[in-house]
């Protein structure tokens, strides 16, 4: 599809956007090409270029939030509620619920946050656990605009994931890719580990066109090397695999300073490679930018991007 709205200066452009709605995923036909796939959307105006990335907020997370475990285990709605209409606000497409912090009754309180989110918003959640009990039950309890947001290992049974994404059809699925528990070590390993998990999934009639691959984003204090390798993953994944991808941005500043800038700058080039997904912290206002806006800049390079980050770590 094609289509374009003119006005006030400004032109929409949009292709393989059919069946979008609410900035929700499309679905697209089933196949098995290589081509890439994912939302390319298109607003150009007053000198500026918005591309669409789908953008899933990431602050109901209740890994470090003290507030936030308090919360839910009191059962109060107010916090949980703040954050999901702060997000909206800010312009996410979707948000993630992460509640993997808490011990015990985890598919209860996933269903009850999911209930408090759903009570102030419509926006697709992504129900973020590597239990799929948990997974199941936020799933239930969020309707048909939901992501299954969980790790997939190529080495164990399929069964499991395969069920639910059977049962709830309108949901996609955001994958990690596992082989024998572990990511997969250096670039064909990664794409091949990938590759084998979608063919497993489009033998069961789960086809790619709904499937975003993790990419596999680390953090800078740990291998700076490797956070420029997840480029070329993002970069073989729409390439050679045709499957749209994404990462977890703040991964990349974990306990470092200058959090916002490093993750902005990152984006850019992520974007540049290819990525289509981004889960972020949308308070962060030039990473929403830079999630939106079309930078063209000739220190957008990955040698720019480690000399940048020298700089601000010191």
């Amino acid at each position: 599809m094609r289509g374009a709205l003119f006005g006030k200066n400004w032109t929409f452009f949009s292709e393989n956007v059919s069946g979008i709605h609410d900035f929700w995923i499309p679905a697209f036909p089933p196949q098995r090409s290589a081509r890439p796939v994912g939302p390319r959307c298109i607003l150009a105006g007053a000198g500026m270029t918005y591309f669409f990335m789908f953008i899933i907020g990431q602050r109901i997370n209740l890994a470090g939030n003290a507030a936030l475990v308090k919360s839910v285990q009191a059962g109060q709605k107010d916090a949980i509620t703040k954050e999901a209409i702060l997000q909206e606000q800010a312009g996410v497409h979707a948000i993630d619920i992460h509640i993997a912090f808490l011990q015990s009754n985890r598919p209860r309180f996933m269903a009850q946050v999911i209930d408090q989110v759903r009570s102030v918003t419509s926006l697709a959640l992504s129900i973020d656990d590597t239990d799929l009990e948990v997974v199941e039950a936020g799933l239930k309890q969020a309707g048909k605009k939901s992501l299954i947001n969980s790790p997939l290992d190529v080495n164990q049974n399929l069964n499991r994931i395969c069920s639910l994404a059977l049962e709830f059809k309108e949901a996609q699925m955001l994958i990690v890719p596992l082989a024998q528990n572990k990511t997969p070590d250096g670039l064909r390993n990664f794409i091949e580990t990938s590759k084998t998990i979608l063919n497993l999934l489009e033998d069961r009639g789960i086809f790619r066109t709904r499937i975003m691959i993790d990419a596999l984003l680390f953090s800078l204090s740990q291998a700076r090397q490797k956070v420029l390798e997840t480029l070329d993953r993002i970069k073989s994944l729409k390439e050679e695999v045709g499957v749209s991808s994404v990462i977890g941005l703040g991964n990349i500043s974990y306990q470092l300073k200058n959090k916002e800038t490093i993750n902005a700058y990152f984006l850019r080039l992520a974007k540049k490679a290819g990525l289509d997904a981004v889960i972020c912290d949308p308070c962060e206002k030039s990473v929403m930018e830079a999630a939106t806006l079309n930078h063209e800049s000739n220190d957008l390079s990955r040698d720019h991007f480690l000399k940048f980050v020298a700089l601000a770590l010191n």
